[in-house]
């Protein structure tokens, strides 16, 4: 996801200073086997706290056929 900017509150539970910030996240999911093969549409929401609307990504995942040796 893109950058974002926060002011970190001085009580907050991390103990991280207070003042602006600059951050980017990270995360990972997984399906569970059998997925079909084609294409499919992933939708995330993650909600973080002082930021007002949520962060709504779509992924596609490509699952090709099972390659028979």
């Amino acid at each position: 996801p893109p950058q974002r900017h926060i002011v970190i509150p001085a009580d907050n539970t991390a103990g991280f200073p207070a003042g602006p910030a600059t951050f980017t996240a990270d995360g990972w999911a997984a399906a569970v086997h059998p997925v079909s093969p084609g294409q499919h549409t992933v939708g995330v929401v993650a909600t973080f706290e002082g930021l007002e609307e949520p962060v709504n990504e779509t992924f596609t995942l490509v699952v090709s056929p099972p390659k028979h040796s």
